[in-house]
């Protein structure tokens, strides 16, 4: 004879309720628990859907399980999909300053204890934490330092190096590259078995992260394209920095009317400050460069930011294309009206 393990009730062949071998419970049981556990998912999509679950809102789920005598554990096998919204939920809040702070790590701390979150999507959460404090210690100005698997010449530091693909927006294919990202404090460096290039921190002019892809733009054409990375946050608060510094020392040696000029300059094109640039420096060019040349430059950026140019890439960089060219046509409409 069977015995419910919830209301003990026992249950033999002539019995008025049935029971199931894989829940252990009668039949009655097991309806109270299923309309329970809809109870359960009902009040913590509820207490979730600010994104944030509160010690409070979960003393409450607990006492609402106590009531039904519903196992927490089984109520949060159910809950599973809404547990994993919510932690996706919370680091996109999180996260929405580029800043995750100890309140919010301590948050995330809570929810893995009481949620029973599986030990993979915990280190994966951990991981993005980690990588946006490290983030954050390079915009305060600590750079890491680096061992690089290529060799460097006597007193250029590594800061970073990191598995990435390039796609090379230059060329009339997007073809992927796989292969090693060096940023160190004087150049970016990429190495793949098809090509290796290398660009001075000075001719970064945009920079745009967009997930983990980071967009950069140069003054010249060598290395402009998409940057894909497995910690793409890091990655772009080391590239800002470098880029910052590099400018910043650029400035310190030049000549005095050059250094106001290279000043107004970084002023309106680093990425960090997000200012407005001249028409000028939207193609490319030095002030006053005559109408040919104007010209000639228009048609080359148009060329790398032409909507069939891009059809094939995430929406979001087919929006920063529009984007470009609408800048690239207003610049140029104003330097040759």
């Amino acid at each position: 004879m069977s015995v419910c393990i919830r209301c003990k009730t026992k249950i033999g062949l002539f019995s008025f309720r049935s029971y199931s071998k894989e829940t252990k419970r009668c039949n009655k049981c097991d309806g109270e628990i299923q309309w329970a556990v809809h109870r359960f998912i009902d009040s913590f999509r509820r207490f979730a859907a600010d994104g944030v679950l509160t010690r409070a809102e979960w003393n409450e789920l607990q006492e609402m399980a106590a009531r039904d005598n519903l196992d927490l554990d089984e109520a949060l096998y159910y809950a599973y999909p809404d547990v994993i919204e919510l932690i996706r939920r919370g680091i996109e809040i999180a996260t929405k300053d580029n800043v995750i702070s100890q309140h919010e790590e301590k948050y995330f701390d809570f929810v893995f204890k009481v949620l029973s979150v599986p030990e993979q999507l915990e280190q994966e959460v951990r991981a993005t934490i980690s990588e946006y404090r490290a983030a954050q210690e390079v915009r305060n100005g600590n750079l890491p330092n680096v061992q690089p698997t290529l060799g460097l010449p006597e007193r250029e530091i590594c800061h970073l190096e990191l598995n990435a693909s390039y796609i090379n927006t230059d060329t009339k294919t997007y073809v992927q590259r796989d292969g090693k990202f060096l940023a160190t404090n004087r150049r970016l460096i990429f190495s793949s078995p098809q090509r290796e290039l290398e660009v001075d921190w000075r001719r970064v002019t945009n920079v745009v992260r967009k997930a983990e892809t980071i967009y950069l733009e140069m003054s010249i054409k060598r290395g402009n394209g998409l940057y894909i990375f497995n910690q793409p946050v890091l990655a772009e608060a080391i590239i800002n920095k470098l880029v910052e510094l590099n400018r910043k020392e650029a400035n310190k040696h030049a000549p005095g009317n050059q250094r106001e000029e290279k000043d107004q300059q970084n002023t309106a094109t680093t990425p960090l400050q997000k200012k407005s640039k001249s028409a000028y420096e939207i193609l490319n060019l030095v002030p006053g460069a005559d109408r040919e040349t104007i010209r000639s430059a228009y048609r080359e950026m148009v060329k790398l930011y032409h909507p069939d140019k891009v059809a094939s890439l995430a929406p979001e960089f087919q929006e920063l294309a529009e984007l470009r060219m609408k800048e690239i046509n207003v610049a140029y409409h104003a330097l040759t009206q």
